[in-house]
């Protein structure tokens, strides 16, 4: 690695035993730990100092091998040479205790601030303060695979714990914490592997967490939800019984995203539909029982087996209100009692929804035989996987695949064009209009536009009328008069 030199200067130094000076204020240390720029682990290599004085505190150099970068801001890497500029004095002083002078081959953890220039610093109680801790035989972390660098962007992020840290790095970044227990939220002392956690971050930092892979664990799980932890390598959750868990949801840019797989850093929201237990261990543990135990589908396989509902319209609406490829379970259950209320409404009740293309059924081209020929593993595990239960050759020689479930099939259609040879897969469109229904949620509120045409409608109806509902949580409908602008809204 390249020696990377960097002007940092360390301020004052907190002793860990008894002395007649003053000591920092309580808390002060932990506020000071918070505010330094860099957490690193340190051995020193060279110590200067040549400008001695018996009457004053004088300068000392320290040129320092970077063992473990905790958190830095001014992005240190394991192995850099660092400069550290300090003081040192005989003399006493009022106020916390000058740094004491370090000898080579010292190793310990070290809170450093970054300074624009040589000046001299304030002493603690001014807020410039450097805290170390000596840890005899700190090893050099550089040459250790057991790391995993974790990337916070500003405001909140879901994360947990790949590895077993003694040292919590995310606490002196974070301005708020929240870990999720018992169906409520608290401010948790330390962090955990297998838990997830909330952690407001100010600016966007990358830290290096160190220590033991976390390899798996094991959870019970229940009607409620969860906020579970990932490993230390990229996972997929195994429930047991396997139709337990209705869905897990991840964080991803800003936006709840049903997940398959688990990655490493990141926390996951999970509900049960009974109790059950789930086990996360990395991917090559699973057991292989045949070709297609490796195949990763965009939604779990649980997830798959539930589609199609009984309520085909709640069913749809809950695919395009969540832009996922199956409907979450816990939107399709309110959008299903939402629809039995408002069809109370005489003027609805035969109203239903109406897509522009099947919701199970695609078509998909190749650009040669290998999906006749039985010998494409990849498009035989896919099938499998999503239920195909049909196919057909079309006279374009494009082929209609049918499935059992119900999908937001545009974005099925993605994953098959991933494939190698995949000419085109897209939906199965149908063409007209007619009656319709829309959904869209925001804030917890559903709001519903039906909508009702006539007049040549197989070309595109000539007249539409529109009424409007909205739900809140507790199930009370409110009716308002909506038309053409409430409709484009709700189907963006």
């Amino acid at each position: 690695m390249n020696f990377l030199l960097k002007q940092i200067f360390l301020l004052i130094i907190l002793f860990q035993w008894t002395s007649v000076y003053a000591v920092l204020p309580p808390g002060a240390a932990e506020q000071l730990q918070k505010k330094a720029s860099d957490h690193v682990g340190i051995a020193i290599l060279n110590v200067d100092d040549s400008q001695f004085s018996d009457s004053e505190s004088y300068p000392v150099t320290y040129q320092a091998k970077v063992l473990v970068v905790y958190r830095s801001a001014t992005h240190l890497k394991q192995g850099d040479i660092i400069t550290i500029h300090s003081y040192h004095s005989v003399v006493p002083i009022f106020g916390p205790r000058v740094p004491t002078l370090l000898s080579k081959g010292w190793t310990g953890e070290a809170y450093l601030n970054v300074s624009e220039s040589a000046e001299q610093f304030n002493i603690a109680a001014y807020g410039h303060s450097f805290i170390e801790k000596h840890i005899p035989g700190l090893k050099d972390m550089s040459s250790i695979d057991d790391r995993f660098q974790m990337n916070l962007q500003k405001g909140w992020n879901l994360i947990s714990l790949p590895v077993n840290c003694d040292s919590q790095p995310i606490l002196s970044v974070a301005s708020a914490v929240f870990s999720f227990k018992n169906n409520s939220y608290a401010l948790p002392d330390k962090l955990e592997p297998g838990n997830g956690y909330w952690v407001k971050i100010i600016e966007p930092v990358s830290l290096n967490l160190s220590g033991t892979p976390f390899t798996e664990y094991s959870i019970e799980i229940s009607n409620y939800w969860q906020l579970l932890g990932t490993i230390h390598e990229k996972s997929v959750p195994v429930i047991s019984p396997d139709d337990a868990v209705l869905t897990f949801y991840g964080y991803i840019n800003g936006t709840y995203q049903p997940v398959n797989e688990f990655e490493p850093g990141s926390g996951y929201w999970v509900k049960a539909n009974k109790n059950a237990v789930l086990t996360v261990k990395k991917q090559d543990d699973r057991p292989q029982d045949d070709n297609c135990s490796d195949y990763i589908g965009i939604v779990s396989k649980q997830m798959i087996g539930m589609t199609p509902r009984d309520n085909y319209d709640a069913e749809i609406l809950a695919i395009k209100a969540t832009n996922s490829l199956v409907a979450p379970q816990d939107v399709y259950e309110r959008v299903a009692r939402d629809l039995t209320a408002i069809r109370l409404n005489d003027s609805v009740s035969d109203i239903h929804c109406r897509l522009d293309y099947s919701p199970s059924s695609m078509l998909i081209s190749f650009n040669d035989n290998r999906s006749i020929n039985n010998d494409y593993t990849q498009l035989d595990c896919m099938n499998e996987y999503y239920g195909l239960i049909e196919k057909s050759r079309r006279f374009t020689g494009s082929y209609k695949y049918v499935y059992a479930g119900r999908f937001d099939i545009s974005l099925l259609a993605d994953e098959y064009s991933k494939l190698p040879d995949v000419k085109y897969a897209e939906p199965n469109y149908y063409y007209g209009d007619g009656d319709n229904i829309c959904l869209s949620i925001r804030d917890g509120v559903y709001s519903y536009v039906f909508k009702r045409g006539w007049g040549d409608c197989p070309s595109g109806c000539m007249y539409e009328e529109y009424l409007g509902f909205t739900s809140n949580q507790n199930g009370s409908i409110e009716t308002y008069s909506a038309n053409t602008f409430d409709w484009n809204l709700c189907e963006r």
